[in-house]
């Protein structure tokens, strides 16, 4: 089959956990299909990164624009633009010409099987007229997060445009999963909820990201090293490790005293750069390209979200590196909803820390998590499971 794939974001280097699911899907499907590329990137593509791609896609065309990943002061005048429009900011601010006459283009000349919309904001660069297949790749239900914002954020500006958000994706999304002919839900419990915001039952199916396992918990030496990883001006993500380090890491530290607390991603906060250069404890790395180095220094991998949507990628990840996860259940949520699997769940600072202790301490324990995981991931997160998903739309 051709398949048109539009999604918003250069998928490689995978990462991130976004770029990491549509790369490995890419892959899968151009391993039998003809790609056409079209998203976009914040800068423009390499010869050796275009070429990385163009062994899985026949066709590659890129928008350049810093818009869709840029952070807060670049994006202000879209921000303001969006509360006047019916559309959420997180579709307003893809909408660009160059991008929509991109499209237009490659669907004049080319006869597609299908179009393959990754990230349902990107839902709008839909022709007006269907001849043909239309798939949607979910990767979470934006309001979903933004309904957890308003719950958690004190009022100000910020949580009424986030009140204001999520009600336009609800709609938006409502409005929206109906057209598709198929939907790949990252995780079967945002199958369920997919459904129900009208999308049909029998077209909806869970798509595993595939990962390969990799054992890197130290063999030689038990480390005393907590590792979280994490686009780090990412709401969720901001929340959560703050909430971390004010109500849990002190507890954690009075069992442990020399424990640390290792801090991977991009866009730290001004509050993360101060802890950083307070507490020797508080490791501020940043970005990085390869993670395999910090995965094989943690002896555990803490996701402590208390708002989010989706599945979190980074801990499949960490399960595929055999790193014990200690995670809030809605960190956990789409992957794990009770403990084992190789993460134990826990909401409370006190629990959390129980648990986070519990690791770092028992070396038994987190051997027994470690291998846990592996077969976990090895079981429902492989490549073989991700093609069968994907062949009930692209047979």
């Amino acid at each position: 089959m051709k398949i048109l794939y539009i999604t918003q974001i250069l998928p490689y280097p995978p990462d991130s956990g976004g770029k990491i699911k549509t790369y490995q899907t890419l892959k899968l499907l151009g391993q039998k299909h003809q790609i056409y590329l079209a998203c976009f990137a914040s800068d423009l593509p390499t010869a050796a990164l275009k070429k990385k791609l163009k062994k899985i896609c026949q066709r590659i065309e890129v928008i350049v624009s810093p818009y869709p990943t840029a952070r807060f002061k670049k994006i202000k005048p879209f921000i303001f633009k969006s509360l006047f429009s019916s559309l959420p900011f997180i579709v307003y601010r893809y909408r660009d010409k160059r991008f929509k006459k991109t499209v237009e283009k490659i669907l004049e000349k080319e006869k597609f099987d299908a179009i393959h919309i990754d990230h349902l904001n990107m839902a709008s660069y839909l022709p007006r007229e269907k001849d043909c297949l239309w798939v949607l790749e979910e990767h979470n239900l934006e309001s979903e997060i933004n309904w957890g914002i308003v719950r958690r954020e004190e009022w100000n500006k910020f949580k009424i445009f986030s009140l204001l958000e999520a009600i336009k994706l609800a709609i938006f999304e409502r409005r929206t999963v109906s057209k598709f002919d198929y939907i790949f839900a990252i995780s079967k419990s945002d199958r369920k909820k997919l459904i129900k915001l009208g999308a049909k039952e029998n077209k909806v199916f869970f798509l595993p990201t595939s990962f390969k396992t990799k054992p890197l918990l130290g063999s030689k030496s038990h480390k005393l090293t907590i590792l979280f990883v994490g686009l780090l001006a990412w709401w969720p993500n901001k929340d959560g490790l703050l909430w971390f380090y004010e109500k849990i890491f002190p507890l954690v530290k009075q069992k442990i005293p020399n424990v640390e607390l290792i801090v991977i991603g991009k866009e730290a906060t001004k509050e993360m750069i101060d802890l950083d250069k307070k507490d020797r404890q508080f490791r501020l790395i940043g970005y990085v390209e390869d993670l395999e180095k910090y995965l094989a220094k943690a002896s555990v991998f803490i996701v402590p979200l208390r708002v989010g949507s989706g599945i979190r990628i980074k801990i499949l990840t960490a399960l595929a590196a055999g790193l014990p996860v200690v995670s809030t259940k809605k960190g956990a949520e789409g992957i794990a909803s009770r403990s084992g699997k190789g993460i134990i769940l826990a909401d409370g600072p006190k629990h959390f820390a129980r648990a986070v202790v519990k690791i770092l301490k028992n070396r038994k324990l987190a051997n027994k998590l470690s291998r846990t995981g592996l077969d976990f991931v090895k079981r429902d997160y492989n490549q073989q499971k991700a093609a069968e998903a994907l062949e009930r739309a692209y047979p």
